[in-house]
């Protein structure tokens, strides 16, 4: 008795708890000899107890084994709708692009010809279609390429960038959009700032939305830019900071303000617009190439959004 309670210890393996089992049933029908009868009882009793639980647990098992199954066949499932999806918004941006760029390029075109003419009458109407024009192709752009990154099709091309001269340029391009809102725009670049091997259109698409984002939202207000390098337990970075004195976010809001097709309150994006695509094609652009993006916020105080990238592009896998 006292050798088959020893395999039944914590750490036990399962086939060693299973042979100690089949030990004690042995024992068990051969009426437990030197035993007393309450003892044997309270034995028969725990042991019924445990093959019950046995059963249990391979019930459990089986449920698992069962879900794991599923769950996997759902994902392909779903791996494949979202791919065809993906496919379809491609395909569609495509299709879209090329009537829209007739529209804006005609209308374009015709306020050629009649200023031409001194013909001013229409000005304001084909301003109007050509804007609308242009606002819809940025729409469809974004959808095309949010696809493209997530599809695994984005087309990296790094080199030596200048990350000061890179950020100065994008920031000389948002202060009209800063002085629409009435903000001040201020820059701070650590002179240690150097050199960084990446794609730099991609980075330059990033720091623009976080620009345009951080004016869209601030008015009256001070957006600061600062760039530096940082190092922690992975490594070197070169960090761009954005900080903005704007609405702010709640807690809940800022939960999904990097999620696709979603801005961060419903009254939000009716006064300011947007289709909450910018800042999702951010963090998606940044993920492809080894960088980050993450942001904090207080609602009525601002935000401040940070990107960190890589001295060296580190392209994802796909």
């Amino acid at each position: 008795m006292t050798s088959i309670v020893a395999n039944m210890h914590p750490s036990a393996k399962p086939e060693e708890v299973r042979a100690a089992l089949e030990q004690l049933e042995a024992y068990v029908s051969q009426g437990c000899p030197g035993m007393p009868a309450p003892a044997r009882a309270s034995l028969s009793t725990v042991l019924g107890y445990t093959r019950q639980l046995e059963g249990d647990l391979s019930d459990l098992e089986l449920l698992y084994n069962m879900t794991v199954e599923a769950s996997t066949s759902l994902e392909n499932e779903l791996s494949m709708r979202y791919d065809a999806i993906t496919s379809f918004l491609a395909n569609t941006s495509h299709e879209l692009r090329t009537p829209l760029n007739a529209v804006i390029g005609h209308s374009e075109l015709v306020m050629e010809e009649l200023a031409d003419d001194d013909n001013h009458r229409h000005d304001q109407d084909l301003l109007r279609i050509r804007d609308a024009g242009k606002h819809l192709l940025a729409l469809i752009n974004g959808i095309l390429d949010l696809s493209k990154i997530e599809s695994g099709h984005v087309e990296l091309c790094p080199e030596d960038i200048d990350v000061s001269a890179l950020v100065r340029d994008c920031v000389a391009n948002v202060r009209p959009l800063a002085r629409v809102n009435q903000n001040q725009l201020d820059v701070n670049l650590s002179p240690a700032v150097g050199m960084v091997h990446g794609d730099p259109l991609r980075i330059r698409q990033c720091v623009l939305n976080l620009l345009s984002n951080a004016c869209k939202f601030t008015k009256a207000g001070r957006i600061g830019v600062a760039v530096c390098r940082q190092t922690d337990s992975r490594g070197e970075w070169v960090v761009i900071t954005v900080q903005d004195t704007g609405i702010g976010m709640t807690p809940e809001q800022l939960s999904r303000v990097f999620r696709p097709y979603a801005q961060a309150d419903i009254r939000t994006s009716r006064e300011y617009g947007g289709t909450g695509l910018g800042l999702a094609f951010t963090r998606s652009l940044c993920e492809c190439m080894g960088a980050e993006v993450h942001a904090t916020s207080e609602l009525g105080t601002g935000s401040v959004f940070t990107m960190r990238l890589p001295p060296r592009l580190r392209a994802r896998v796909s």
